[in-house]
């Protein structure tokens, strides 16, 4: 009777830590694309930043190995000063969801 009760008690506290190490990788696995989207978010910023951007809307997609990951950019432009107000968003599926990462700065 002893053996079966410990029995089952090492194979609740099993489950729950194998249940702990499944968890743990989806999280690194979420939190990695993140990381790849701010860098993207980034690298997309400095492009921008050295080239001349007209007002408007624009999009696109990144090359590989980023695929899946893509980018919206808008850019308002104001009569008053030199500079113009760019809202750069960056895209990807995660889960059958569309998760995002965004910025608005002044160039």
């Amino acid at each position: 009777m002893e053996a079966m009760v410990s029995a089952a008690i090492l194979s609740v506290a099993l489950v729950i830590i194998l249940n702990s190490f499944v968890i743990s990788a989806r999280v690194i696995h979420l939190s990695g694309d993140s990381f790849r989207a701010s860098l993207l978010l980034e690298e997309k910023l400095f492009e921008l930043s050295n080239t001349d951007v007209g007002e408007g809307l624009s999009a696109g997609d990144f090359d590989a190995p980023n695929n899946g990951f893509s980018w919206r950019l808008k850019v308002l432009g104001s009569e008053e000063n030199a500079f113009r107000e760019v809202r750069l968003r960056v895209l990807w599926k995660q889960s059958n969801r569309e998760q995002e990462i965004s910025v608005i700065t002044y160039l």
